[in-house]
Order: structure tokens, then sequence, then C-alpha cells
């Protein structure tokens, strides 16, 4: 048998030539498609900003300073009051309207135009923060005077046991 054609051999010649035609057109749509897609993802990424810190004890901002300061980065505020059954004794020393939370919380990026949930402290809330811290500290105080009355009593009973075993061994 002699040499067989290209096409004979399974037509393995011929599919090289086509795969290389298709290569050729099909790659500058490729191409294109994938720079369509990276412009979409930086202008996407263009309008992103990173939530800042809104609340630290350090230092401290009102609901009106932190709705300033989303609105300047292109988000929308949405103020949050704590709630009552939130009041905490950590909540004991803030000051009227400030700022003590986010959703999301600061330095997650998010896209302009996005809410931002800030939540923020009234007196009321702060009032039974007090009120909590006070109670939990008059709670302490009274359990360690239980404690010291406790010691005091045993000692007592003890200093009696060895006064009457004295009293024994005589």
């Amino acid at each position: 048998m002699g040499k067989k054609s290209p096409v004979v051999e399974g037509g393995k010649e011929v599919g090289k030539v086509l795969a290389k035609g298709a290569a050729v057109v099909v790659v500058p749509v490729v191409v294109e498609a994938a720079k369509k897609i990276i412009n979409l993802l930086v202008s996407v990424e263009a309008e992103k900003v990173t939530i800042p810190s809104l609340y630290d004890k350090d230092f401290t901002l009102d609901i009106e300073q932190a709705t300033e300061i989303l609105n300047s980065l292109g988000l929308k505020a949405v103020p949050v009051k704590l709630r009552l059954s939130e009041a905490d004794p950590k909540y004991r020393n803030c000051e009227d309207n400030q700022v003590v939370g986010s959703h999301p919380k600061h330095k997650r990026n998010f896209k302009k135009g996005e809410v931002v949930c800030v939540k923020y402290i009234t007196t009321e809330v702060i009032a039974e923060s007090k009120r909590i811290f006070e109670e939990r500290e008059r709670e302490r105080v009274e359990e360690k005077e239980r404690k010291i009355i406790a010691d005091m009593e045993r000692n007592e009973k003890r200093k009696q046991e060895i006064a009457i075993a004295a009293k024994n061994v005589k």
C-alpha cells in the first residue's frame, strides 16, 4: 500500500486546517469579549466605595455627621435608633445621638447608591444602660459583702470550735 492522503487518514490533516482557521476567527472574538468584561468589572469597581469607620471609642460621631460622611461618598444613610431592649452597660458613657454601629460594617466595599444602616443611641437608652450598670455593680458589691460575712462567720465558728477543743484538752 502506498502513502495515504490526508483526507483518507480519517481527515486528521483537514481537521487541523479547519481548527487553525476556526482559531483565527474565534480568538479575536474571545479577546474582544474579555476586554468588555474587564472594562465592565473596572467600571463596577470604580463605582464602589469603602465604608469608613463611623464609630470608635476614641472619637465619636453623631448621627448627623455620619449621615453627611456617607452621603458625601455616594451612599444612602438610614438612621436606626438603638432600641431600649438593646441597652447595655457598654453604652453608659455614650452621648445622645452617638453612632454605635453600622450595617454593613466599616472597611467593606459597597456600591455607590447602596443603603448603609447607621445605629445610634438616644438618651433613654443611655439612661437605661447606666441603670443596668449601676444595678450590676450594686449586685457585685453585695455579693462581695455576702462572701466577707460568710468568711467572718466561718472564722468565728472555727474560733469557737478551737476554744471548745482547748477546754476539753485541759
